[in-house]
């Protein structure tokens, strides 16, 4: 299976599941750092070809050998980070455009991947910005496209989808004041699991933005949250943005990416 399928969002949890078993690679050995670097490098390439080109990125692209190697080929587990979402270009989009939104607030970007949404909270004045991943290599990343934009970001590996993270935090002050969610909502499990956390974060005060393209799972969840369900809080439509030719293509012909706001 070719990683532009990958940009499609087309993987399956069996696939990934199988890539994540075929062998261990560099995000097993976290230490390796100089090492996931150079792959990054070798790997990707650097584009502002996207919504937001005040920003630069390392991305895998068409121009990459990644983009139609196969999936045994990859030196990285499940590179995300190698790809900017169309949600994340959304919120992130929004975030440069409404500079006020972070300024001076502390902001994470949870599901980071390439961290676009920390850099531009940070480029647009937070008082603390954090890009958020799960995956090591994804921190990398973000340090280094942090790095092409002179900006200044924190990096967190903490799973805060997690019971014992949602347990904490309901006998606490939300520590953020700004919750940027991009793409997670991929699939109805995860956005059950996604929409439990923002409900909490909402209601402690935080202000959630939310960035995806109309995936059938969120979608589904705006239905539901414009009827004002106990269980989904209501979300609001802030901005929407049309996607350039060629992210409409590498992802599922979606035209679109908009930005919700929980209310």
């Amino acid at each position: 299976m070719a990683l532009k399928i990958a940009a499609r969002y087309s993987w399956t949890s069996s696939t990934l599941l199988q890539l994540g078993r075929q062998k261990l690679k560099f995000c097993d050995f976290p230490s390796n750092t100089l090492e996931i670097k150079a792959l990054i490098t070798k790997n990707t390439e650097i584009t502002r070809n996207h919504l937001t080109p005040e920003i630069a990125l390392h991305l895998i692209t068409p121009a990459c050998p990644l983009w139609k190697a196969q999936l045994e080929d990859c030196p990285f587990n499940d590179p995300f980070w190698g790809f900017y979402w169309p949600g994340g270009q959304a919120v992130t989009r929004f975030i440069l455009d409404n500079p006020a939104v972070v300024r001076g607030l502390s902001v994470i970007d949870i599901g980071s991947g390439c961290a676009a949404s920390a850099i531009a909270s940070s480029k647009c004045g937070a008082k603390l910005a954090i890009a958020n991943d799960i995956d090591l290599v994804a921190g990398t990343a973000a340090r280094m496209n942090a790095a092409l934009n002179d900006t200044v970001i924190e990096i967190s590996s903490e799973d805060h989808f997690e019971r014992n993270e949602m347990e904490n935090f309901a006998k606490h002050q939300y520590p953020w004041d700004v919750v940027i969610i991009g793409d997670l909502f991929y699939d109805p499990d995860m956005s059950k699991r996604v929409m439990a956390a923002v409900k909490k974060w909402s209601s402690m005060g935080a202000l959630v933005l939310i960035g995806d393209p109309g995936r059938y799972a969120f979608i589904e969840l705006t239905k539901t949250g414009s009827q004002g369900s106990h269980d989904v809080p209501c979300l609001s439509l802030v901005k929407q943005y049309p996607l350039p030719e060629h992210s409409c293509l590498e992802n599922n012909g979606f035209s679109h990416a908009s930005v919700w706001r929980l209310s």
